[in-house]
């Protein structure tokens, strides 16, 4: 606690803030362990591109275009 720099204020691990924060960083390394395990060196790939079309004002259809299997056939 002392390293942390939180033996004054050892009240504060125990608030509902500081669980929620603890749970959502546990669940996001979990998430991160499946996800690297299912595409392995693929993984950071899929982080660069996900991160560059959440900044693309058409994202919404590159999404589609993505998921379409076949997009330019005929529908």
């Amino acid at each position: 606690l002392r390293g942390r720099n939180l033996h004054d204020e050892i009240n504060r691990i125990f608030s509902p803030q500081w669980q929620q924060q603890i749970r959502k960083q546990q669940s996001e390394q979990r998430l991160t362990a499946i996800y690297q395990k299912r595409f392995g060196a693929d993984y950071a790939r899929l982080l660069e591109t996900q991160q560059w079309i959440a900044t693309q004002p058409n994202k919404a259809e590159m999404l589609a275009f993505l998921s379409n299997p076949n997009p330019f056939k005929a529908v």
